[in-house]
């Protein structure tokens, strides 16, 4: 098996021939969904994000939206009164049920997901969340279904009169890679456990998505960070504390928690750069993420390594020319493979990442990337503790959901299968967090002890 950079669309593509070398990282590879040119408050009301993605779910066109004074006119025709008061009265009812105070529809059901709203970033994010998390066709096309069967009159009766979404069948190929298909196995599983039941899912289905988006790129970036490494590409668990306990620096959770993912989400524009170079093939148009080019390396006979390096020795001569502005000798690099290809493609990644710290003008694209996703942990699972800063939360809401996703329909599992799933989702407590989520179950009635000893200790399903 060959792998063969193909250098001069590399040149082309990164505007090598012209003035300034363009950072261009969407050509052969789309990872994430971000660009230099970050909206903090884009991510605020997740509710578009989510409308996107049901829609790709029930392939579905995005054309209407809700308008509330014509959903009420058709409701009207559908229903004949004795007396005016009936129909005031039948108003009244419709905008109380079905609107908030700020005109919004309410989301009563299911259905109501696939007319909200999206503009252009948030599809992206949609279209993003969708691809990586169920990347697998027979997940992708008809794998999922939502429940839209409702026993409620009045709300059959709004449904009936939605406006109709056109339906579409082709089979699109995802725009974005998925790199870490664990993941994909996981959601879809808590996925559709969570579509049997409509109520629980016009309840949670914000959580899951919310959570399972920082699940996944949190991971990304600690896979980027394994970059060539020859080690298993499973799940890295990463430390919450729960938001009610207090924490100190030496906690293993402070350490292994948000600091320990916060340099490589620093670091995700230069990888998505790095990849895309990389990606840049002669040979093949398969997406490959690091694991998928360490594989190949292993492949490669002794000439095709040489000309890859040498290959590899150029491009990363050529970028550093092409990048004038940039202090290379401040520029410093170890080798950390005996692979002296490895080595050469690690180079290429540090050499990327110093000139974007290096330069202010890059340092704002390589900070604005970035932002996309920490303003988002900011707002839902980090949380400030004065003198020890940011450190990752769990709300007793988040708490109490995965809980419930863990155990499904079973009546009761142990603490430690829960603790186990909560792990395998990603989630880690130490010590500490963990006798205080003990005592949170004891206080809301959802233990069962049959000893103290942990193999001994259940928690109950509750509602």
């Amino acid at each position: 098996m060959s792998y063969q950079l193909d250098l001069e669309q590399i040149r082309i593509n990164f505007k090598f021939h012209e003035t300034t070398l363009k950072h261009n990282p969407n050509k052969q590879t789309k990872f994430l969904p971000y660009t230099t040119k970050s909206d903090k408050n884009k991510l605020k009301d997740f509710s578009m994000i989510l409308g996107e993605f049901f829609r790709l779910v029930e392939r579905k066109r995005t054309e209407k939206t809700i308008v509330f004074d014509d959903i009420l006119e058709k409701m009207l025709l559908e229903i004949s009164f004795d007396k005016e008061d009936d129909r005031d009265s039948f108003i009244n009812i419709v905008n109380t049920i079905f609107q908030t105070d700020d005109n919004k529809t309410y989301m009563f059901h299911p259905y109501i997901y696939l007319y909200l709203s999206s503009d252009t970033e948030t599809r992206k994010l949609g279209q993003f969340l969708f691809d990586v998390l169920l990347c697998e066709m027979d997940q992708r096309n008809g794998g999922l279904k939502i429940n839209f069967g409702t026993t409620d009159v009045l709300s059959q009766l709004f449904i009936k009169v939605l406006p109709q979404l056109t339906e579409y069948h082709e089979n699109e190929k995802p725009i974005y890679h998925c790199a870490v298909p664990a993941i994909s196995s996981l959601f879809h599983s808590d996925l559709k456990w969570l579509l049997k039941n409509p109520n629980l899912f016009i309840l949670h289905a914000e959580k899951l998505l919310k959570y399972y988006y920082f699940f996944y790129v949190s991971q990304f970036s600690l896979s980027c960070q394994r970059f060539l490494n020859d080690e298993e590409q499973g799940v890295q668990p990463i430390y919450f504390n729960l938001e009610w306990e207090n924490t100190s620096s030496n906690r293993i959770s402070y350490e292994n928690g948000w600091k320990k993912i916060e340099t490589p989400i620093s670091q995700l524009f230069s990888h998505v750069n790095c990849l895309e170079f990389l990606n840049h093939k002669a040979h093949s148009n398969k997406v490959y993420f690091y694991h998928d080019i360490g594989a190949k390396l292993k492949s490669l006979d002794t000439e095709g390594r040489t000309k890859l390096f040498n290959d590899l020795e150029i491009l990363l001569k050529e970028y550093q020319e092409k990048l004038s502005d940039t202090d290379w000798e401040g520029f410093k690099y170890k080798d950390i493979y005996d692979d002296p290809v490895k080595c050469m493609m690690y180079k290429l990644f540090r050499a990327i990442d110093y000139q974007f710290n290096d330069v202010s003008s890059r340092k704002q694209q390589y900070k604005l990337y970035q932002q996309w996703f920490v303003s988002f942990c900011q707002d839902n699972f980090i949380k400030i503790r004065g003198r020890l800063g940011k450190t990752l939360k769990l709300t007793p809401e988040y708490l109490l959901f995965i809980t419930k996703v863990i155990i499904k329909d079973e009546s009761k599992i142990r603490m430690k299968k829960l603790f186990e799933g909560f792990k395998e989702r990603g989630i880690d407590f130490d010590r500490d967090s963990q006798n205080q989520i003990i005592k949170y179950f004891e206080a809301i009635n959802i233990i069962e002890k049959k000893s103290d000893s942990g193999d001994a200790i259940y928690v109950k399903s509750f509602l």
